[in-house]
């Protein structure tokens, strides 16, 4: 009987089949690696969007409010108030004296009268922020200037103090830096019917990127060294209501 012939290459097709199941091998852990890699992007991700998103909220309310209010402001001008008659006083203010004298009494000028600019009067969106009522109420001071904006060194601006978060956010939305500006002050006067005090936003000469604020009616800053009571920073949301 002849003898089959001997199979040479059944070694070699053994040896194959191994490296290719080796390479296989490989490239699951290849695999498996990048996916893992993008799983754990994907929820650094998801929290940092987390982190932005639980901010958003409060920073529309508290630019939504600012916006209402200096439309009921164009509203009072466009039926006939004078700048000098613009009442933004509350009978839930605490800071006596803030009253404009020049208002007319019937409240036709006043923001927060339904005869006036038809508004409700809403305190400060972080409490805790404004327990001087001198200085952290929502409120126009009586001069601040933001550079670039108006003619005149004042302009009618309403100011709120917020939490860094919401600093940030709003800086975010309104596509501007969140910028360290140090001694930035903020006058305590409410304004009422004249000007008698020049502040500006941010207090250029002591460093900062002020270009990036120059002409801008509305913003969030950072002011470093003020208030240390307060930890020696704040952030202060700022809107211009009537540029002068």
């Amino acid at each position: 009987m002849a003898k089959l012939p001997h199979n040479k290459t059944s070694g070699l097709a053994t040896s194959s089949e191994t490296g290719s199941a080796i390479v296989y091998v490989f490239i699951g852990i290849l695999l498996f690696a990048l996916l893992a890699f993008a799983f754990s992007r994907g929820m650094n991700g998801s929290s940092n969007s987390a982190g932005t998103s639980s901010a958003k909220p409060k920073a529309i309310e508290i630019m939504n409010r600012a916006d209402a209010i200096a439309r009921s402001v164009d509203m009072l001008l466009a039926k006939g108030c004078s700048i000098n008659d613009i009442n933004f006083y509350s009978d839930h203010f605490t800071q006596t004296g803030s009253a404009n004298p020049n208002a007319p009494p019937d409240g036709s000028c006043d923001v927060y009268s339904q005869k006036g600019g038809k508004l409700k009067w809403e305190g400060c969106p972080e409490p805790t922020l404004c327990m001087d009522p001198y200085l952290y109420a929502p409120m126009v001071p009586e001069s601040m200037a933001v550079d670039g904006v108006g003619d005149k060194p004042e302009d009618l601006v309403y100011l709120v103090l917020v939490k860094k978060d919401v600093c940030i956010e709003i800086n975010r939305m309104l596509n501007m830096p969140t910028k360290d500006f140090a001694y930035t002050a903020v006058d305590g006067a409410t304004y009422k019917g004249t000007f008698t005090k020049t502040n500006s936003l941010p207090n250029v000469g002591y460093g900062g990127d002020e270009a990036a604020y120059s002409g801008k009616t509305a913003g969030c800053l950072y002011a470093r060294n003020y208030m240390t009571a307060w930890g020696g920073e704040f952030f202060l949301y700022y809107r211009v209501l009537v540029p002068i």
